[in-house]
């Protein structure tokens, strides 16, 4: 039977980061630059423990690859529930989420003078209508694809710090 520790493992880490959003959401504080190193810090450090843990379950009796595996693995279930999370986050918990960063991103913009006030009036309505849509797409594809990419690193991790004593085949 195929050991199915790895989904626990990640759903586990996964929790973990959707507590830390709401948090930081509830905070104000999910535009701060430091979350983003928290969150990465989070992924990369619970797959690689989940590696750790997977060998010392094993006895140590692992190759780098089959830790490496196991990693992605739980790093794959991380990014499906963060995924779902995310739409949920986006469409229901905080839909003012979109709208907090694109009134940044139109003050960033103002701040470095890519607009005049004549040019923000006359194109506001469809600037704001591609902005929200840029801002979800870039939001979900990056919650997915940055969640996997930290993965591939705490998989990495995971698997060269993981005790290995593999048995040799006769």
């Amino acid at each position: 039977m195929q050991n199915k520790s790895h989904i626990k493992k990640g759903l586990t880490v996964a929790a973990i980061l959707i507590i830390f959003n709401i948090i930081t959401q509830f905070t104000k504080t999910n535009f701060d630059e430091w979350t983003t190193f928290v969150f990465a810090a989070i992924v990369v450090i619970g797959v690689a423990l989940s590696a750790f843990l997977y060998s010392k379950e094993s006895n140590e009796n692992l190759n780098f690859s089959t830790l490496f595996g196991y990693g992605f693995k739980t790093a794959a279930v991380v990014a499906c529930i963060y995924f779902v999370y995310t739409i949920l986050a986006v469409y229901v918990f905080f839909p003012g989420f979109v709208e907090e960063k694109l009134k940044r991103g139109i003050e960033e913009a103002k701040k470095q003078g890519a607009f005049d006030e004549k040019n923000m009036k006359e194109n506001a309505q469809a600037l704001e209508g591609l902005g929200r849509k840029i801002i979800v797409y870039t939001h979900l594809a990056g919650s997915i694809m940055g969640t996997l990419f930290l993965g591939v690193i705490g998989s990495l991790v995971g698997a060269v710090t993981a005790p290995k004593k593999p048995q040799q085949q006769n």
